[in-house]
């Protein structure tokens, strides 16, 4: 197993604030004192950590096997996968199956398969293998009870005996005292020969983590830039802030307006936190209300066009329906609030917690299963991984693992937090939108190129006006430094839209195989190649986006909706140009052989035959062109008339059209064409009764 602690490529300050003394502990028979490794006291942390570009990268994709690979999950695949590529270094497929009821093997195939089908080729994990194995989390339980115990024998974590009733009633007391419900650390203080009692008694216990009462984490995100989290003491809360003010991407320059100032009351993590919007509001509250206590800075706020917005006149009421607020002030006094203050600003930036919904935390549960948190950290530092790319609401996980890092003394990698994939009505993406899987793309006809290049660009870009980017390309031109921090918008018209150019991009021998095999399981064509199949992808490809639309393309091809046509709207205006005249000569011209024979020369010799037709009508153009579509192809619209009937023609004669595809010959054709009764749809006569339907 390499030691992570080695490992060149990373650089950390850690600096511990532990003193060495004993802790003094009031317990139920009043105050002992009990040696450190078996009353561990609370402690203060610091932790500074950058990971440094020496050395070799190491990513790592972590799925859980509960389900179908997710879009979000895809894109995040992309980005490691494209971050080690264009560094030179490793992408590690780990599969996080600790959740033993939902887990199951089915998934983590799918899984595998849908990764191979995007083209994200894993360089050590299931299938491969590698130096860091085994690669399923369920396999590596030995490992976790080994690193459990280390932190045991250290007091950073100690038994809890606490039963499930016991649990609840803390729940319950929390809730009536309206307090979070967090652990109250019943057993964080127990006394040895307690412990011992209860060992002896057989008693379940899971494994608690002693979480500091105050400290601070600083992490240079390589998306969201470099931030603090603050643990403060005696206030229970948790801080977020940017380390330099001056650079907090939240403050725009506004010229000859001094800051803008834009403070988010909405957070993406008010679904994975208990209260992080109260807490939020509460130093916004703070901000304003500092702001209006000094009148005579000239402080100007703006109108953002919501009708409750803060005014000159704005009292720090509670009006959590707005979504945002602006404050416009001058760049020396941001500085100053932002010091006074202690600014916290929203997620698009930075983040903020109560703290004191975090409590003594569980990393082994009673039966024996590692918790994800501890599971993660164990599995990311052994495997020696540097760069951990992972959606932003991982977020809230950050600091559980950071005291988890500290505690076992291994170095902490670098963090990037991707933001969310959000609907077109900016909620996160969900089932309820229709597919949000691979797998259902896939099955949907999308090209695995396609679904590569449009997941790169939810959330980046090369800086230029290009969208089309093929795997090759997206490693060459990829950095995370362009990565945005805010959410992107899936839009399934363009990724379809997108789909299209990249499925009319294929050479072309790999368009018509496709293409040619899904005519042919149609039951459309009798053989996959063959001239006929090349001639109708040439034709029809232009108005394919997914290969599924190919089977609609060409049986409308082949199909003759005459009458449909003719009682459209659209057909009035064809009868009244005098198509009926049209169709005499074309019936003509059809039974003298004219147009066949000048169909068997190509399209050489239909342009030779339309030109003469048209000088015998004394019609050209779309007078011309309109009518002969409808009569020969029973449609107003369509791929190129010339092309489109020469087609037709072939199909007639070369036996490619399966039977059952529904094909209206060009005898068929002709024969409706002498049926129909054209003074009936000049009269209004009903189509049941004056005209001949087929």
């Amino acid at each position: 197993m390499a030691t992570v602690a080695a490992a060149p490529w990373f650089r950390a300050r850690l600096i511990p604030e532990l003193k060495s003394r004993q802790s003094l502990l009031y317990c139920r028979n009043g105050p002992r004192r009990y040696p450190q490794s078996l009353c561990f006291r609370r402690r203060s942390f610091s932790i500074y950590a950058s990971a440094g570009d020496e050395g070799a990268v190491r990513v790592r994709f972590a799925p859980s096997p509960t389900g179908n690979l997710h879009v979000g999950g895809a894109r995040t695949a992309l980005f490691n996968y494209l971050y080690a590529r264009s560094k030179g270094g490793k992408f590690v497929l780990r599969i996080e199956d600790t959740d033993l009821e939902r887990s199951t093997r089915e998934s983590e195939e799918a899984v595998l398969r849908d990764l191979s089908w995007l083209g994200l080729a894993w360089d050590e994990g299931p299938g491969i293998g590698g130096n860091y194995g085994p690669y399923r989390q369920s396999e590596r339980n030995a490992l976790y009870k080994e690193f459990a115990e280390k932190l045991l024998q250290s007091g950073h974590v100690y038994r809890c005996f606490c039963s499930n009733e016991e649990l609840e009633k803390m729940k319950e007391m929390a809730k009536l005292k309206q307090l979070p419900p967090v652990y109250t650390g019943r057993w964080a203080s127990a006394t040895e020969q307690e412990v011992l009692e209860e060992l002896t008694k057989g008693t379940p216990y899971t494994y608690r983590f002693r979480v500091p009462k105050e400290g601070s984490l600083k992490i240079d995100d390589l998306i969201r830039g470099e931030y603090a989290l603050d643990i403060l003491e005696g206030t229970g809360m948790m801080r977020c802030r940017p380390i330099d003010t001056s650079m907090d991407p939240n403050v725009k320059l506004l010229p000859g307006r001094g800051i803008h100032l834009v403070i988010l009351t909405v957070s993406v993590l008010s679904q994975f936190m208990t209260s992080p919007c109260n807490s939020h509001w509460e130093t916004i509250v703070c901000i304003l209300q500092y702001i209006k206590s000094a009148p005579d800075k000239g402080l100007l706020y703006e109108d953002q066009g919501h009708e409750h917005i803060i005014g000159a006149d704005w009292t720090g009421s509670d009006r959590r329906s707005t979504s945002e607020y602006c404050v416009l002030i001058e760049e020396s006094e941001y500085r100053a609030i932002a010091a006074a203050a202690t600014c916290e600003l929203g997620l698009d930036q930075t983040v903020s917690w109560n703290f004191d919904t975090l409590g003594d935390f569980v990393i082994m549960r009673s039966n024996g299963q590692p918790v994800y948190n501890f599971c993660v950290t164990v599995d990311d530092a052994t495997m020696a991984i540097s760069h951990v790319i992972r959606a932003e609401e991982h977020l809230p996980n950050t600091l559980r693992q950071a005291l988890i890092y500290k505690a076992l003394g291994f170095p902490m990698p670098h963090f990037a937090h991707v933001s969310l994939i959000l609907a077109p009505d900016r909620s996160k993406l969900s089932k309820r939108h229709g597919a949000t899987s691979v797998g259902q793309f896939r099955d949907m006809g999308y090209l695995p190129q396609a679904m590569v290049n449009y997941l790169a660009l939810l959330g980046w870009g090369d800086g230029t006006e290009n969208e089309f980017f093929s795997l090759e390309q997206l490693v060459e031109k990829f950095t995370i430094e362009r990565v945005n921090k805010s959410g992107a918008i899936f839009d399934s018209t363009k990724l379809r839209w997108m789909n299209g150019q990249h499925l009319r991009s294929l050479p072309s021998e790999e368009l018509n195989q496709i293409i040619g095999e899904r005519w042919k399981d149609a039951d459309i064509v009798t053989e996959s190649q063959g001239v006929f199949v090349q001639d109708a992808v040439l034709l029809l490809k232009d108005g394919i986006d997914l290969i599924p639309d190919s089977e609609k393309a060409l049986s409308s091809l082949l199909s003759y909706p005459l009458y449909e046509t003719l009682t459209s709207t659209e057909g009035k205006l064809i009868l009244e140009d005098g198509v009926s005249e049209v169709a005499k000569s074309l019936l003509a011209a059809y039974d003298s052989g004219e147009l066949c024979g000048a169909l068997a020369e190509g399209q050489p010799g239909w342009r030779n035959w339309v030109k003469k037709f048209g000088k015998l009508l004394k019609r050209k153009g779309k007078s011309l062109f309109m009518p002969l579509r409808v009569l020969l192809t029973g449609k107003l619209h369509g791929p190129d008339i010339g092309a489109t009937t020469v087609l037709l023609y072939k199909a007639g004669t070369s036996g490619s059209v399966a039977p059952q595809a529904g094909f209206v010959t060009f005898d068929e054709r002709f024969k409706i064409l002498r049926e129909v009764q054209w003074e009936s749809f000049s009269s209004n006569v009903p189509l049941s009764a004056g005209v001949v339907t087929h």
